[in-house]
């Protein structure tokens, strides 16, 4: 049960699960929608970090 019987989406209950900010959520789908490999999508998020 979510909200009023209301269901998350996939991106939704990850971005909640994980405590994702609204820019990391953009970056992830972003890189989902281009077919990039997960790990990827790991490594560019963990780089952004760094700058």
């Amino acid at each position: 049960e979510f909200i009023d019987g209301l269901s998350p989406t996939p991106l939704g209950r990850a971005v909640t699960r994980h405590f994702l900010a609204p820019d990391e959520s953009f970056q992830l789908l972003d890189g989902i929608r281009k077919g990039q490999h997960p790990y990827e999508i790991v490594a560019d998020m963990e780089l952004r970090d760094e700058h």
